[in-house]
């Protein structure tokens, strides 16, 4: 049963630094003039950054292959040995070092809003790409069997944390961004959540009917 969505993690587009591209507008003329050529690292089939450079081929009509990792950590690593050229949603946490070091560029970050951390790096939603929004989302699911007042319970602490002036330090330290979610309506967005990328996994030949 879905009881509380607390938190999400921003993901952003991170390119190698040298890439010849500036911005997401350069990056979609880049793939659409060299079909095949540029290579996007992931860290496996059902992860966000798969999922996000699924959704950025189908909104935008390009090409653009891919290199599966065994993690996160050793995606970042290969792009800044410059052997892949761009990661679709890589985390902050992951990418902030690297980035204010000059070592990677970030073309667009996958959130409603601009980050307050990274004002400068504008949104998929201004640039018209605002399907590709796959961040990662932290929740809380219990039993199947979890007696409705437990549930109620349950949620109702996580509300009443996120609202404590030691949790939302706490969250934001991390550079996570709250969002409280009661259990219908975690349950409503998983739901779209989940038709949207079923749709773009079957399009990309991830999962067969």
């Amino acid at each position: 049963k879905t009881i509380a969505h607390f938190a999400y993690e921003p993901l952003m587009l991170v390119v190698r630094a040298d890439l010849e591209v500036k911005t997401l507008e350069d990056l979609i003329a880049y793939a659409r003039k060299n079909p095949a050529k540029l290579i996007a690292g992931t860290s496996g089939l059902g992860t966000q950054n798969r999922l996000n450079l699924e959704l950025l081929k189908v909104a935008t009509g390009t090409n653009i292959r891919f290199v599966t990792f065994a993690s996160g950590g050793e995606t970042t690593t290969n792009l800044l040995g410059g052997h892949v050229d761009l990661i679709c949603g890589n985390t902050v946490s992951a990418s902030r070092s690297h980035l204010k070091a000059g070592k990677i560029r970030a073309l667009a970050v996958f959130t409603p809003n601009r980050l307050a951390e990274f004002p400068d790096i504008p949104t998929t939603k201004e640039k018209g790409l605002a399907s590709i929004n796959v961040n990662m989302s932290y929740g809380l699911l219990g039993p199947k069997e979890l007696p409705p007042e437990i549930v109620e319970r349950v949620s109702h602490s996580a509300r009443a944390a996120l609202a404590s002036a030691e949790g939302t330090a706490s969250l934001n330290k991390l550079g996570y961004i709250l969002e409280y979610l009661n259990p219908q309506q975690l349950e409503e967005q998983m739901k779209k959540d989940y038709g949207l990328l079923a749709d773009v996994a079957k399009k990309a030949g991830l999962i067969q009917d």
